[in-house]
């Protein structure tokens, strides 16, 4: 028994927002950010499979677009001239609307060929958890800031697509993530940044033997680092990681 399979997979994602903030006392303010956010997704499979001089080939080809709302709202307080907290939440993805198609198909030498699924206008859905994080920063001005973020992401459960032939079940577990970063200015001009942070993944884990019907699973420790030169009183900054100034949660990164 021969068997080969060919996979051809696009899944992309478009993220476009504003923010809004609002100033409660010298020393709190709040934030709301939305975000309008567009997923594609195509896979295409064709599994060869060459038995006793027989040859059957499978293929299937699924896609989908999905459009929704995302919004969060953070919370920073300036606790003394040191230290500075912030906190956020972003809520569940909002759908808007959703349409999908999926094809199949078996073509098999020794005559056993099954008829053709074509399927279009599925209704189509994509699930963003919701996520709730909490920093804390201190800073001596101009000198040096330690800053730390938690992140807790909650869990989703879904189908992408209403058929019973091409749909998935998607589960996405809670779990935390962490971010550590500190600034120092070696020069009253030149200030370094290093961090580091987690992104663990809350899909399903992959079994040994998995099927195309799991999701990705990646998890990752990193390393951000960055660079500010200050000149006339201005901030020009090299980004080389995601490490900023300060606790971030005021409005979020997605």
């Amino acid at each position: 028994k021969n068997s080969s399979s060919f996979l051809n997979l696009r899944d992309e994602s478009l993220w476009v927002g504003g923010s809004l903030s609002l100033n409660l006392t010298e020393a709190s303010s709040m934030g709301l950010t939305m975000y309008y956010t567009s997923r594609t997704f195509n896979r295409s499979v064709t599994d060869t499979v060459n038995e006793e001089g027989t040859t059957v080939i499978k293929s299937e080809e699924k896609s989908f677009a999905v459009n929704s709302i995302v919004y969060l709202l953070g919370y920073f307080y300036q606790i003394d001239k040191n230290w500075t907290f912030g906190a956020s939440h972003r809520f569940a993805s909002i759908p808007i609307n959703g349409a999908g198609t999926y094809i199949s198909s078996t073509v098999s030498t020794g005559g056993d060929t099954s008829d053709p699924i074509h399927q279009s206008s599925l209704s189509a859905h994509t699930q963003i958890p919701s996520r709730s994080s909490l920093g804390l920063a201190y800073e001596q001005k101009n000198n040096w800031t330690v800053s730390f973020d938690a992140h807790f992401h909650n869990s989703a459960h879904y189908f992408d697509l209403e058929s019973p032939d091409a749909k998935e079940f998607f589960t996405h577990r809670p779990l935390w993530n962490f971010s550590l970063g500190t600034e120092y200015y070696v020069k009253d001009w030149a200030a370094p940044r290093l961090g580091d942070f987690t992104n663990f993944s809350s899909t399903r884990d992959v079994p040994d033997n998995p099927t195309r019907r799991y999701q990705d699973h990646i998890n990752m420790l990193g390393i951000a680092s960055n660079l500010s030169i200050r000149t006339n009183k201005k901030n020009l900054s090299h980004p080389w990681g995601i490490l900023e100034r300060g606790p971030r949660p005021l409005c979020g990164a997605h």
